[in-house]
């Protein structure tokens, strides 16, 4: 259990740098909000472009699209390590639940950073819910696996 757990911490970490740049890419073209860290993608010739135009330019990104490969190589891990805890043990059982239920949060989370979608309301939302969903359940299935 403590592989899968480890191998989702990780992904999860990145997933929330990857989808806090993009719920900040996104704000700051829609509200043409300057700021270092997204300037490079919402701005052009010190304009400020759409924000499509702006998510267009940060998943164009060499740096971002690695770690999207990262996010998503991490999610085929994390996929073939729960695949081997299947079929748990009675004394496993609940150690086990509380694993695939982190999983399914890793899984929304992941998802919604790797295929960006809704409005910014929505995205930032979603991502805020999934990723507080994730916190609490890994806090959860720490109490049956140490790392």
């Amino acid at each position: 259990y403590a592989d899968a757990l480890s191998a989702m911490a990780e992904g999860a970490s990145d997933a929330e740098d990857c989808g806090n740049l993009i719920k900040a890419v996104w704000n700051n073209a829609v509200y043409e909000e300057s700021d270092e860290s997204t300037d490079k993608y919402t701005r052009v010739n010190g304009k400020f472009v759409d924000f499509n135009d702006a998510l267009s330019n940060l998943n164009a990104d060499e740096e971002f699209q690695k770690k999207l490969d990262d996010v998503s190589e991490n999610c085929n891990e994390v996929r073939q390590a729960m695949k081997e805890l299947r079929d748990p043990s009675d004394k496993q059982k609940e150690a086990y639940d509380a694993i695939n239920d982190l999983y399914n949060s890793y899984v929304d989370l992941t998802t919604l950073v790797l295929y960006q979608h809704g409005s910014l309301n929505s995205f930032s939302e979603d991502f805020i819910n999934f990723d507080n969903d994730l916190v609490k359940k890994f806090n959860s299935a720490l109490m049956y696996v140490e790392l």
